[in-house]
């Protein structure tokens, strides 16, 4: 299926470019809310835009089997999902090329994770790791025509992710 630009400048309607998506991804993939409320907020803009949003209650995660088995339940992770960083970055390409856990017919899709600060907080290498796996794919993602988006709550900054930084949002 061919997908068309999410952003064609000659048919931009005024006051297009304020449109959320854009200010998101013209920087990064990944973006850090600092409260719950900026993130609803972010989530309801990206619903009405037809954004497919998955979202994730990541402050309950104690480790990194607790992220491995969130996101391979909520994106639909084939069975053979080894739950390791290493099967992250495979299925998340498969994310990426709509084999699972996305839908073509949306916009685009979007992982919120509440509560990221407190997982980041017990399991810092492997959150860092999680942003950084999940940016590179986004990249991937969006030369496919599928543009996706990591919404985080957090107020602690984190390092530069997919070689490009994490931003606050607003």
């Amino acid at each position: 299926m061919a997908r068309t630009l999410l952003f064609d400048a000659s048919e931009l309607p005024p006051g297009g470019w304020d449109r959320l998506d854009w200010l998101l991804l013209r920087e990064s993939h990944v973006h850090r809310c600092a409260d719950g409320p900026t993130l609803d907020s972010a989530v309801a803009k990206l619903e009405r835009l037809d954004y497919k949003v998955v979202r994730l209650a990541a402050g309950s995660w104690r480790d990194g089997s607790d992220m491995h088995a969130a996101l391979a339940n909520a994106l639909d992770f084939p069975g053979y999902y080894g739950r390791t960083l290493d099967a992250l970055n495979d299925v998340l390409w498969d994310v990426a090329g709509y084999a699972y856990g996305s839908d073509p017919t949306t916009t685009g899709t979007v992982l919120a994770l509440d509560g990221f600060e407190r997982f980041a907080a017990g399991e810092p290498g492997t959150a860092d790791a999680f942003l950084d796996i999940f940016a590179s794919r986004a990249r991937t993602a969006l030369v496919m025509g599928h543009p996706m988006l990591c919404l985080v709550e957090s107020r602690t900054e984190f390092p530069p992710v997919g070689a490009t930084p994490v931003l606050r949002w607003p």
